[in-house]
């Protein structure tokens, strides 16, 4: 997978092995990610858009998930003003992992009974079970 983000924290994963390659962004101007690959897909976490949708469909992706803006024909969940974040992106069809320390379990197991079904299933806790290294 090749992220399209700052720098600094695109280098971070990388270096952990989350994702194959970086390509460094500031903001949503420059070249548009993907452009003149073929056989790419584009997941916009940057928000609903519609700045950060055409950025992504500038670079000519297979398709894009992302939250739905129908003056730009991309479909996907409707973004809704006060939903958390976890919430987002499972909705996307993400898997979300919540972390934490132990004593933090009670409240990650909130936020993960308060996902709605079916998204819930794309949403695993692991509070108290994991640490730093071993979630790098």
């Amino acid at each position: 997978m090749v992220l399209a983000a700052p720098e600094a924290p695109g280098l971070l994963l990388h270096e952990q092995g989350v994702v194959t390659d970086v390509i460094p962004t500031v903001g949503l101007a420059g070249r548009p990610p993907g452009l003149g690959w073929t056989g790419h897909r584009a997941l916009n976490l940057h928000g609903r858009g519609p700045a950060s949708h055409r950025f992504l469909l500038a670079g000519r992706p297979d398709g894009l998930t992302a939250f739905a803006r129908a003056d730009l024909h991309v479909p996907g969940p409707p973004w809704l003003e006060n939903e958390h974040e976890v919430h987002r992106l499972a909705g996307l069809g993400l898997p979300v992992l919540l972390t934490g320390s132990a004593p933090e379990h009670v409240l990650t197991a909130a936020v993960r009974d308060a996902v709605p079904y079916p998204a819930r299933a794309q949403v695993r806790d692991v509070a108290g079970r994991t640490d730093l290294p071993t979630l790098a």
